[in-house]
């Protein structure tokens, strides 16, 4: 039978609601697992800093007016009809690469950024590429809704926030549980979601549920609807129960959950695995990774081109390298390669990827936060010739680390950036530090949205 993914019916794109919206409120569930209804009064007095959504989206009269974003957003065409979540993804893709390239243009400038910047590399997919999914379960009125968050939701009686920057399988997979735990036999489920989110590549997917509450009912009723879920004609490889009774905002922890109880399989592999350039990946569903697949070959394509250096016995050093996914493209290129990243899991799945490749030289992977100490004490002193790539999260490297990096004296040092505001402070740090910025290659990693990834490579002065 032929699939068809098209947009569901009943579904339109999100713009946020006013004050009239009369959401439900509860208190924490009684021992069955349904919520108790809550007085309305109760829930206004968190501090305005937690009810902070850290997925809200940057509008443009609150962007800063020298950010990226900021700038972006205020030239987009009044005639584009944008949303708050996907602003641009209703543009045609040549006419948002000429806007995006034109405010990272004037970004630089502003902040009297050394070079000129280069072309920003297109994404081989514009639209529909987004590989990590969510959605936010909301009870309105009795019936459950799948938003992107609390406060950015469809008008009218839309049950579901649908995406252009999704797969359509994923949108199928959500109208599917969405209609299934507005069904009496799985509304227990709907009272104890927190989120819904789908990851995996663009062939193979893996379902979470994340819960606020876990008992045996809830992991019974769970088990039935993933098998009714496998019978989608939707490649659904795994499926996972997820337990954050905080009910944070973050659809995942920063960190593996200590607890194994708090993450169980209900069916599958225990890992997620991605096909690239022709290889084998894993890594473990609560690790992180590209949100946009068809974006890696370009960037590990660019790393490898920049950081070629005639020296045969130069060191690889890949700092926040998660499950090796740099390690690993690049170690033939060296005599030597090694990983270091802070989260225990994506380690784990760097050392378990090493099989599926027939590396010539030594690679190893090492657990440890990203800091000064940390590179002085588990790097060795033996003065041979290294290179380095950073990815680090979006709030940028640690204080030291950048310094630590420089006082090695690498030939050639690739820092990945997906915040483009953070650009400014880490680039001064790396001249005051004794290297020149050499090339400016901004990446298109996130289309329909006001982000970039921006790869920068210095050479010593």
């Amino acid at each position: 039978m032929k699939r068809n993914y098209n947009r569901p019916s009943g579904t339109e794109r999100p713009h946020r609601i006013g004050k009239q919206d009369k959401t439900e409120k509860f208190n924490a569930p009684d021992k069955s697992g349904r919520p108790v209804k809550k007085n309305r009064e109760e829930n206004n007095f968190r501090p305005a800093s937690l009810r902070v959504k850290k997925d809200s989206p940057i509008k443009a009269e609150e962007a800063g007016a020298g950010s990226f974003s900021g700038i972006l957003l205020r030239s987009i065409p009044r005639e584009v009809k944008k949303d708050d979540i996907e602003p641009l993804s209703a543009m045609d893709y040549e006419a948002e690469l000429r806007l995006k390239n034109d405010a990272f243009a004037e970004f630089w400038q502003l902040n009297r950024l050394p070079l000129k910047p280069e072309a920003i590399r297109r994404s081989p997919k514009a639209r529909h590429y987004r590989t990590t999914t969510k959605r936010r379960v909301v009870n309105l009125k009795g019936r459950f809704h799948l938003f992107f968050s609390e406060s950015h939701r469809p008008s009218g009686e839309n049950l579901f926030s649908y995406s252009e920057l999704e797969p359509e399988e994923h949108n199928a997979i959500y109208k599917f549980l969405l209609d299934k735990i507005n069904e009496p036999a799985f509304r227990l489920i709907g009272f104890n979601l927190n989120y819904l989110i789908i990851r995996g590549s663009y062939t193979e997917f893996t379902v979470i549920f994340n819960v606020h509450t876990l008992n045996a009912e809830i992991v019974r009723k769970l088990r039935a609807l993933s098998l009714q879920m496998q019978k989608l004609e939707v490649n659904i490889a795994s499926s996972f129960i997820y337990l954050d009774p905080t009910r944070s905002e973050y659809y995942l922890e920063n960190l593996r959950p200590k607890d194994q109880m708090n993450f169980k399989k209900l069916f599958g592999a225990d890992k997620i695995f991605l096909m690239v350039n022709g290889k084998k990946y894993s890594f473990h569903p609560t690790s992180f990774s590209q949100v946009n697949l068809s974006m890696v070959p370009v960037m590990l394509d660019l790393a490898k081109e920049m950081l070629s250096v005639p020296e045969k016995d130069a060191r690889f050093i890949d700092l926040f390298c998660g499950y090796g996914l740099f390690t690993h493209f690049l170690a033939d290129s060296f005599s030597e390669a090694t990983g270091i990243e802070a989260e225990g899991a994506s380690v784990k799945s760097a050392i378990e990827n090493t099989p599926y490749f027939s590396h010539k030289g030594r690679v190893r992977f090492l657990a440890h936060k990203i800091e000064s100490q940390t590179l002085e004490d588990s790097l060795p002193q033996d003065g041979k010739p290294e290179v380095f790539l950073l990815d680090p999260p979006r709030q940028g490297t640690a204080t030291g680390v950048i310094k630590s990096v420089t006082e090695r004296n690498p030939l050639k040092v690739i820092h990945i950036f997906c915040g483009v505001d953070e650009i400014p402070r880490e680039l001064k740090l790396w001249t005051k530090n004794g290297y020149r910025l050499k090339r400016v290659v901004p990446l298109d990693m996130f289309p329909g949205t006001p982000n970039l990834e921006v790869m920068l490579l210095f050479n010593p002065e």
